[in-house]
């Protein structure tokens, strides 16, 4: 990699130079195991990505420098090899993770580089291979929000938050623990929220716990929740989704199942996203599906309580199922799944 020295200028090319043997070697030996590795590719992820992060930790804390190309080189290699970074990452949200969010983040970095940037790179390949998740949005809010943050502990939380925000539904109860234990203004920055005098993260984790229909709107009292079709999931598999065949509900313990002919799922959804988890072994289906303190008449009508909504298109449905929140439907010839509860309704 002698050659790239001479591309690069500023504190990567000095650090380059001091550790020019063992990063060749480095180069070398990675190689051999990874045979998509291209010098050129890599030359140019070095100077386009990898530079600007290494001048943002020199201006932060020099002498972290050595140690932070350390584990930029060595985690570049092996996500490069696979396709991961640089012009043919077959996930652009990483490759634009490590170009905006690792310089804006760079005292933490230079503080623990190895953690930070395999966090951070986990992240975002996570968020980038679940469907239904959005890492472009976790990308801008984890970037606006990483001025405001002190420690690497806070960092990885906040992460964690806004990464159940943009769609990584599992990762819900975690996440309203840690936003339980967030300062107020790292809390409704990792929900997209202004600062909220009058809200921490304690009383923000209280109300999403509440209602998992709770969105930033309803949060704010800018919008009231009302009961209707909050989430649409599934899909037929011929065209991307989970089904083969329409899905049928149940309810046990207050989770949701999902079955088709084939497979059983858990589903986990909330106000921000959603997400199926394909199951070995589901419980065995109810003899009376439990509603959850929800009804729904043939034609299509749902109560909650004292609220009540007219939805016609889930008239003569096919099974519904549900919880203390959410009650889900579905119909003899969709293979998609409704789900009701009180927030911002998709259907009236």
């Amino acid at each position: 990699m002698a050659a790239v020295e001479g591309l690069i200028e500023g504190p990567l090319a000095r650090a380059l130079e001091a550790a020019r043997e063992p990063l060749n070697a480095r180069f070398a030996e990675a190689r051999l195991r990874l045979p998509g590795l291209e010098a050129g590719r890599f030359a140019s992820h070095l100077r386009q990505t990898v530079a600007p992060i290494i001048a943002a930790v020199d201006a932060a804390e020099t002498g972290s420098v050595h140690q932070v190309l350390e584990v930029l080189y060595g985690l570049s290699l092996e996500l490069m090899g696979a396709e991961l970074l640089g012009p043919q990452a077959r996930y652009p949200a990483l490759d634009a993770g490590w170009r905006e969010l690792l310089p804006a983040v760079a005292p933490l970095l230079a503080a623990q580089p190895q953690r930070v940037a395999s966090s951070l790179s986990n992240a975002l390949y996570n968020l980038s291979v679940t469907a239904g998740a959005r890492p472009e949005e976790w990308l801008e809010s984890m970037v606006a929000a990483a001025a405001g943050i002190a420690d690497v502990d806070t960092l990885l939380q906040a992460g964690q938050v806004a990464a159940w925000r943009r769609g990584m539904a599992h990762y819900r109860e975690a996440a309203l623990d840690l936003l339980a234990g967030l300062p107020a203004p790292q809390a409704c920055l990792a929900l997209g929220l202004p600062p909220q005098p009058t809200l921490d993260g304690t009383e923000l984790a209280g109300r999403l716990r509440a209602n998992p229909w709770h969105t930033t709107e309803t949060l704010l009292g800018r919008q009231t929740p009302t009961l209707g079709v909050v989430a649409v999931v599934g899909g037929f598999r011929g065209y991307g989704g989970p089904f083969l065949t329409p899905p049928r509900i149940d309810a046990a313990d207050g989770e949701l199942y999902l079955r088709d002919a084939e497979s059983s799922w858990l589903l986990r959804a909330d106000g921000f996203g959603s997400a199926l988890h394909r199951l070995d072994q589901a419980p065995a289906p109810a003899r009376q599906p439990d509603l959850g303190g929800f009804s729904i008449d043939h034609d299509g009508t749902v109560r909650r309580g004292e609220l009540t909504a007219s939805i016609p298109k889930l008239g003569g449905h096919a099974s519904a199922a549900g919880n203390e929140t959410t009650l889900a439907v579905s119909l003899p010839y969709s293979h998609r799944v409704f789900l009701l509860g009180v927030g911002h309704a998709l259907d009236r």
